[in-house]
């Protein structure tokens, strides 16, 4: 739902499992960061309900928002005057670094060059591959497109 209380899209029924990566895509608007958020319990924006199997079993997340953010909080050289490119790679960093049940990445090579993004796509590609987590992404991007086990377009 947007802030009107209108929907962003057509319902959705998806079952998502451990180990599989997911691609969430669609046009701008169309309520992929809200669907995320809505997973997270950040927000209740929305009609039905979300259910986890197994919930409180270790189910932990990850998650990469969009836009990287500096913290006043941290002195250090990434976060102070850094691009917002050296911003996203330091989040991106932090995230790779933990053991998550989730992964949930939104649009992950915003602001990143050529040379990272490939970095990155071979970070997330190893992610899924060795780990029984589940990895879902959110991207206009069509490099990542073919990581996904499947793709949930709204």
């Amino acid at each position: 739902m947007d802030k009107n209380q209108t929907p962003l899209h057509e319902p959705l029924h998806q079952k998502l499992e451990t180990g599989k990566t997911y691609l969430i895509r669609g046009k701008n608007g169309a309520g992929k960061t809200r669907l995320v958020e809505a997973i997270l319990g950040f927000h209740g924006a929305y009609q039905g309900k979300i259910e986890y199997h197994h919930f409180g079993e270790n189910i932990n997340f990850a998650y990469c928002p969009a836009k990287p953010l500096a913290s006043p909080f941290f002195e250090d050289s990434i976060s102070q005057g850094a691009s917002m490119g050296q911003l996203k790679l330091h989040q991106l960093d932090s995230i790779f670094r933990v053991e998550k049940s989730v992964y949930i990445f939104d649009e992950p090579t915003n602001f990143l060059d050529d040379e990272h993004k490939q970095l990155v796509k071979e970070k997330l590609r190893a992610l899924s591959e060795k780990s029984r987590s589940m990895v879902i992404l959110i991207s206009h991007d069509s490099e990542l497109w073919n990581l996904a086990d499947q793709v949930i377009e709204l």
